[in-house]
Formats: structure tokens, sequence, C-alpha cells
């Protein structure tokens, strides 16, 4: 009796086990939508667990950790939208959106129009500072109507993650309602920003693009903000949703004082703080391959004693630690 109670439960946890294990694999789909905010299409990479094993695939000057096109696993999975910085691409974070697939989240990395390494059309304009937000908004609608990814997405369970212009998108996704009229005043006491070839202006469209908070994001991970140019502190305290802070202390684009620090200062949902000692702007951007580093030079150089790499190790476990809490 004691012998068939024993078979039949190592039997259950076996099937169990079985049905509970990871992923195996890593797949990548790329996809284009339509553009809310212009007669262009919206390009975007796919991320998910497969179900056979994967190795790399060389895009371009990158080598991202998928397959493409691989059967997915069947289940449903939380998603994570990312939205790279200025002139950045959907793959600006393939490692980190790798990560995560691995650990059973879908990834949906945006490639926004307009603003990007192949278009900056948009840049100074409402598409950009207001767009962004729609267009990842719109994203999120559209992935419910992808055949094969719509049944893989738990629509519950929805985080953000942002770099840069990135960050500012996902904290307005998350929350927080830009007021476009505090980038004059902060032009006005740092003229040489990256933020003010126009002196402040921002060229509206007809009608004006209203930015786009959306109550579907639970949690967001955001590095190297955009503060307050563009955020009131009320703006920041009214986020609702838990937040993780990355910052560099020698960012020498966006520095701490306006941007990271403050919003560090402001938030009050704030769940955790990194900050870099040493690093600048552009080491949160994926670690770069041979081929990337004689391409874009500048986007792939450390200062002495920075460890890319080994900062994306630790970034890594901290993006997929604090989505796995939070969703």
């Amino acid at each position: 009796m004691i012998y068939r109670f024993l078979s039949v439960l190592i039997c259950c946890v076996y099937a169990f086990v079985l049905q509970a294990a990871p992923a195996t694999g890593i797949g990548l789909k790329l996809v284009q939508l339509p553009d809310p905010t212009g007669p262009a299409t919206m390009k975007a990479a796919l991320f998910y667990p497969a179900a056979i094993l994967t190795g790399t695939t060389a895009m371009g000057p990158l080598d991202i950790s998928a397959q493409r096109d691989a059967e997915p696993q069947p289940g449903s999975y939380p998603l994570v939208l990312i939205s790279h910085g200025n002139g950045g691409s959907m793959f600006s974070h393939h490692d980190t959106a790798s990560a995560l697939a691995r650990q059973g989240f879908v990834v949906a990395a945006l490639e926004h129009p307009g603003d990007n390494f192949r278009d900056s059309s948009g840049l100074g304009t409402d598409r950009v500072y207001a767009g962004r937000s729609v267009q990842l908004s719109a994203l999120l609608d559209q992935l419910q109507t992808l055949p094969q990814v719509a049944e893989l997405i738990d629509l519950d369970r929805v985080g953000i993650f942002g770099f840069s212009a990135g960050g500012y998108t996902a904290l307005v996704m998350a929350g927080a309602m830009p007021e476009f009229e505090r980038l004059a005043g902060f032009c006005s006491r740092q003229p040489a920003s990256v933020l003010c070839p126009g002196g402040g202006e921002i060229i509206r469209s007809t009608p004006p693009i209203q930015p786009l908070l959306d109550s579907r994001i639970s949690a967001a991970f955001v590095m190297a903000p955009i503060g307050s140019a563009l955020f009131s502190p009320e703006a920041l305290r009214q986020i609702p949703v838990p937040v993780y802070l990355y910052q560099s202390a020698a960012d020498s684009q966006l520095p701490q004082a306006e941007h990271g620090q403050y919003v560090q200062k402001n938030l009050s949902t704030l769940k955790g703080h990194t900050e870099l000692k040493q690093a600048d702007h552009f080491v949160f951007i994926a670690p770069c391959s041979k081929r990337l580093k004689a391409t874009a030079p500048a986007v792939c150089k450390d200062a002495p004693g920075v460890d890319r790499k080994a900062i994306h190790q630790q970034l890594n476990r901290d993006v997929v630690t604090f989505f796995q809490a939070r969703l």
C-alpha cells in the first residue's frame, strides 16, 4: 500500500515538473504594425520562450541570443515592453530581452518611428515627446491580434523597461504626465543639454499629439531617464505602480542632478535603486560585438575600469527579479 502511494506521488510530481519546466530556448519574431502617429509602420522585435534549445542569430552587427521564428513553448506569459533611447533600435537592449524570455517572459521591443538610428525626423517634435507613449500603447493593443503571439501573452501582467528617452517614455506610460512647457525653463538653465538644440521649443502637430498614460502597465524599470526637463515633482509622485531606477553618476548626456537624482527624489513608488559610479550614459546599451564597436564606437566606448558585460549581468538579474516579483 505504501509502495503504491509513493509510486503515484512520484508520478504526479514528475508530471508537474514536466508541465512547469522552463523553456530551453529563446525565440525571436520580427513584426511590422501600423504607426498611430504617422503614415509609416512600426517595427518591433518579439522575444519569447521557445520549446527547443536555440542558439545565436546574427542581425547586422549584433549577435542576438535567440533563434528567428523558433517554435514557441505553449503557455501564458507576462509581457515586458521595451522603449529604447533617442536614435536607438529595437535591439538596443537585446541582452535584457533574451534574459527575460529565458525566464518565462514575452518581450516586445519597439523601434520608435521618427526616433531611431535609421530615421530621426521626429526629434524635437511631439511625435517623439508625446508619440512614443502612443506608439507603445498601440503596440500593446496590436499584439492581441497577432497569430501565435496573442495566445502567449497574459495582458493582466504587463511591465515596461526603458532607457534615456525610453526611460522617460516608461514613466509616462506608468502614470506621470509630462509638462512640455518645462523644457524651455530647463533649457534656459542648461542650454548645452542634448535636449536643447531647439532652445526648449517643441514643434507641435495639428492637432497636437497627446501623451498617453496606460493603466495596463503594472511595473516600470527605468535607466537614466529624462527628469526635470519634462516632469514636475507632482507628476512623478502620481505614478501608482512600482518603479526600479538605474542611473550612472558619470552620465555626460543626462547629468544626475536634473535627471536620475531628480526622478529618484520624487518617486513615491520607488522599489529599488542602483547607481553606477564610473559609467557613462551608453553603458546601458547591450554589450557590443566587435562588429558594432567598429561601426558605432561612441555607443560602445566605456571609461577605464568599467566592465559593461559584468554590469549587464547584474542589471539583467535585477530586471528579471524585479519583474518576477511585480508581474
